[in-house]
């Protein structure tokens, strides 16, 4: 029997990812943004007025949402932050939602969101501001949503304004070749992938011209101080857990277009040990739907919990 409450109803799923977004941003405001709210107003308006370090000098969408929203309803720039916060994590949960039921029954759907929103607070140490993140994680899931239904268009949709809000966002042209990968034809291989990187430049290439250049305010090669302290790898190993390991059990069996992701998701780890302090989780937020779904693969307790579904054939 099938409920009007039951997560395969959408308005119960939306209403399950709004309530975990509400709740992990009321603890991101009081674990980062009460005790850090001079420096982040400091901050804010460095962006705004042109003169903030590299590289947030340059990841303008979130900074310029804020200050428009801030200007429109006269709300505490925190407030501003908060809803923000809330709006974009929970439809980056609804999204990892419907791409999750792709493969899997309602409930294990709903049960990979839950797992997602106990990590999630995991991902808000080690820095006192970082804005771009909740918009990062929808970008993301958006990408993988629409390789998983082979919807390339929303992608280029996507791609100018993933690239403003981060420019990590590029990776999203390797993913996105991974998964085209012997599935459409060279020469279609080649436009998509000259049509994303164009759509990418688009947006970047403005934004670097406008702002000129600007000094980092942290170091650009971080791969021995990553490796000399192993503590770092903490709170990365804790956003996924056990997971890790479901992830890779039985790996053969799992869907083609995840097996091939992993490749990507490989260098995107390595990238980050390499340039960035891998003491902060967020960062590989941008790979929860290339792990999660891998390891619900191997948590079903009957067939029943598996969607007889595919994107680029699963043998499940």
């Amino acid at each position: 029997m099938n409920s009007r409450l039951g997560f395969d109803n959408p308005l119960a799923a939306a209403a399950l990812c709004l309530t975990v977004a509400a709740i992990t941003t009321m603890i991101h405001v009081k674990a980062v943004d009460l005790p850090n709210r001079e420096f982040q107003l400091k901050w804010h308006q460095a962006v705004i007025e042109r003169r903030a370090p590299a590289p947030d000098q340059y990841r303008v969408l979130t900074f310029a949402a804020a200050e428009g929203l801030r200007r429109l309803t006269g709300a505490d720039l925190i407030e501003v932050y908060a809803g923000l916060r809330i709006a974009l994590t929970a439809a980056a949960l609804f999204v990892l939602y419907r791409y999750l039921r792709h493969w899997f029954s309602a409930s294990l759907a709903a049960t990979g969101v839950l797992l997602v929103g106990a990590a999630l607070p995991v991902t808000f140490f080690g820095y006192r501001m970082q804005v771009s993140d909740p918009a990062q994680f929808l970008f993301f899931a958006l990408a993988f949503r629409a390789l998983q239904t082979d919807s390339p268009w929303w992608i280029y949709a996507i791609a100018p304004l993933a690239a403003a809000n981060r420019e990590t966002a590029l990776f999203l042209i390797p993913f996105c070749v991974a998964a085209w990968w012997g599935t459409v034809p060279p020469r279609r291989l080649l436009l998509r992938t000259t049509g994303l990187t164009l759509a990418m430049l688009a947006a970047l290439a403005p934004i670097y011209l406008l702002f000129g250049r600007h000094e980092p305010y942290a170091p650009v090669f971080t791969l021995l101080a990553n490796l000399s302290n192993p503590v770092r790898i903490i709170f990365p190993a804790l956003l996924f857990g056990w997971l890790w390991i479901a992830a890779f059990a039985d790996l053969g069996s799992k869907p083609v277009l995840l097996r091939r992701l992993l490749v990507p998701a490989a260098l995107f780890i390595a990238l980050h040990v390499m340039v960035a302090g891998f003491d902060e989780a967020r960062l590989l937020l941008p790979l929860v739907p290339v792990i999660l779904p891998l390891a619900l693969f191997s948590m079903g307790d009957s067939q029943s919990d598996y969607v007889k579904q595919s994107a680029f054939s699963t043998t499940r």
